[in-house]
């Protein structure tokens, strides 16, 4: 097979924008500019009313802190630097350069996004040309979940930008030297930024030993190498506390000194069930429909070496097909393997799913057309499994609107003696005595079970008229009709794009959906807060999971543990080991109370313990914040003043 056929593009951007005006395919373009609009005017949206998650108020006020030289990453007795330096300088620099705020930080993220979409878009339009671009733009731009997990700013969004210019300089044969080592140590960088993300650096490095050759790879190996080690070195020893916590015990004892989980017992340690994890497994599958059902097909229709109409490509396919199985298998791992956060493997994906989209694109035109009979059977079935746990998975979503459909009275009662409509609900409730929660999941797998049917009758059709259609052409035709399960794939996928936006798969409420702006009413939170607390007040923090507030109020002395909120929070521990390692207790947060000049507790914690030491304090109550949150009607914060 010719390894020179459909050959990679080799320039960074594939054409001038002249030349985009007089190609063939602007249309392609067109649609691929059409595809970014949606997405902006959706992230724009989300990144407006979206309410503050911990992770995102965390890393935007650490970052601050860290940045303006109020603390160092990694310090003893200072806030917990919990992940990779760059995850809170590079906000941190943000927040420095345009004023501390949830506003530059969220804009940032939807330049991050932007630029993301753009390295899509290249390394699409390389694998598969103009058309295979705009699919993979919008492959993002209609799925509404993955769009508000980029619109806000947590480090997903930076590692999906970096993750596809990584691509964009070191993927395709001829690339020029200086591009595959900017790559890599942008590789090198994304590792300091999330550390999930490791095995990016070692597997590029040895894509390029494969594509590039043993020069540039030993070169290669040694920018990545000293961008890790120098940064290392720059924070030693505190930044091997990461590694310990990524690493399990059993594989790394070496580790165990940067360890101090067993002289301390979290209050976050949640039993989740089995049942859970497979539910957050189904979740992860429909919220990166796309992306996780295209790998599992291309894995599935993977040709022979000899079948492959490109080297090149084969290359390529086998990089990102390993990269994948490796992100996956850690992200796996750290969600369901343990009972940290569980239900964090949805957002976990949205750090590398894109991969999955550039895999099909790359892998497609070798698929296998055929398979046989037996094979065919089984991979039905795994289509109709797909749908019914993507059905199961989207409950939250459908369940109410499922339930609540209206049917007639007489398909399931005597029609002489039934008239009129009655929800779909009460008929399984009183006809067939179902309890309504057992209800809240089995209609929609059952919806789901449905809509995998439907695809693959879709198919039937399909690929009947293509087997027509083959048997009318010209004796000795060199094309080959494709197989049935071929084309229920490719109907299998077609279904995920056009169910995108729908509640099955993408679309839906989620957790942090608000309808106010919610970037003007932290803003408004924090500066009447600043207004009433001068620079230099000692400030304890309860105020909301989100410290995102604080960062309106300047020049005050936050107790840095407490900006990770509960899970940061020990029931048990040392006092002295918990303040070297930014950590708190209750005896902590007491002392802290009875020393601070202003407390701040959000409404919906002030209760229990907190409420007690306020009460027999020496407390002044003053007006409270405006509501942080619009739509979180609890969200307002408590102002006590000490006035002793």
């Amino acid at each position: 097979m010719n390894s020179e056929e459909n050959p990679v593009q080799t320039t960074i951007i594939p054409e001038s924008f002249i030349g985009l005006l007089n190609s063939k395919n602007w249309i392609a373009d067109a649609v691929s500019f059409l595809a970014v609009l949606l997405f902006t005017v959706q992230i724009w949206i989300y990144a407006s009313n979206r309410k503050s998650s911990l992770d995102e108020g965390a890393y935007l006020y650490k970052g601050f802190l860290f940045v303006s030289g109020q603390y160092r990453i990694y310090q003893e007795y200072g806030p917990w630097s919990n992940h990779m330096p760059l995850s809170f300088l590079i906000p941190g620099v943000i927040q420095y350069l345009f004023g501390p705020g949830l506003g530059p930080g969220r804009f940032f993220s939807i330049v991050l996004a932007l630029l993301g979409m753009l390295g899509l878009w290249i390394n699409a339009r390389r694998l598969g040309g103009e058309w295979w671009a705009a699919i993979a733009l919008f492959a993002v731009a209609l799925n509404p979940a993955v769009i508000k997990i980029y619109s806000v700013a947590v480090p997903q969004v930076l590692v999906f930008c970096m993750l596809v210019w990584i691509f964009v300089l070191t993927l395709g044969k001829n690339r020029p030297t200086w591009q595959i080592g900017l790559g890599t140590v942008l590789a090198g960088l994304l590792l300091l930024t999330r550390l999930n993300m490791f095995m990016v650096l070692p597997l590029i490095i040895l894509y390029i030993f494969w594509q590039h050759g043993k020069r540039t790879g030993v070169l290669c190996l040694i920018l990545g190498a000293a961008v890790v080690f120098a940064v290392h070195a720059f924070y030693w020893p505190g930044i091997m506390t990461m590694w310990a916590r990524q690493l399990p015990q059993e594989i790394s004892p070496f580790l165990d000194s940067w360890r101090y989980a067993g002289e301390i017992v979290n209050i976050w340690n949640p039993d989740v069930s089995v049942f859970n994890r497979i539910l957050s497994f189904l979740i992860s599958l429909r919220v990166h429909f796309i992306p996780l059902v295209g790998v599992l097909i291309s894995v599935l229709l993977w040709p022979k070496k000899s079948q492959w109409k490109n080297m090149e490509v084969f290359r390529i396919s086998i990089f990102l097909l390993s990269l994948f199985l490796a992100l996956w298998g850690i992200h796996l791992w750290s969600a369901l393997g343990q009972n940290y956060c569980v239900f964090c493997l949805e957002g976990y994906l949205a750090y590398f799913s894109l991969i999955g989209v550039l895999l099909v694109i790359a892998s497609f035109s070798s698929w296998r057309k055929q398979i046989p009979a037996w094979l065919q059977l089984i991979f039905a079935i795994l289509i109709i499994l797909i749908f019914t746990g993507v059905g199961l998975g989207s409950f939250e979503n459908t369940a109410e609107l499922l339930l609540n459909v209206q049917i007639p009275r007489a398909i399931i009662a005597f029609p002489e003696f039934s008239t009129g409509l009655v929800t779909l609900d009460k008929v399984l409730i009183n006809k067939y005595h179902f309890d309504y929660p057992t209800l809240r999941r089995i209609v929609p797998a059952f919806f789901g079970m449905l809509i995998g049917i439907l695809v693959l009758t879709t198919s039937i059709f399909i690929w009947l008229i293509l087997s027509r259609k083959k048997k009318t052409m010209p004796v000795g035709d060199s094309l080959t009709a494709p197989g049935y399960i071929y084309i229920a794939f490719l109907v299998t996928l077609a279904a995920g794009f056009i169910l995108a936006p729908s509640a099955l798969l993408g679309g839906g409420k989620s957790a942090y959906d608000c309808a106010g702006n919610t970037i003007n009413s932290y803003r408004e939170a924090g500066q009447y807060l600043a207004e009433i607390i001068p620079p230099g007040s000692k400030v304890y923090w309860h105020g909301g999971l989100s410290p995102v507030t604080l960062l309106y109020i300047p020049g005050i002395n936050v107790y840095p543990a407490q900006l990770n909120d509960g899970y940061s929070f020990k029931l048990e521990g040392d006092r002295e080991l918990l303040l070297r390692k930014g950590l708190w207790n209750k005896e902590l947060a007491l002392d802290w109370i009875d020393e601070a000049d202003y407390v701040l507790i959000e409404d919906r914690s002030y209760s229990g313990w907190h409420k007690e030491a306020i009460l027999s304090g020496n407390f002044k109550e003053l007006d409270p914040t405006p509501l942080q949150v619009s739509c979180q009607p609890d969200s307002w914060i408590h102002v006590f003043r000490d006035s002793s």
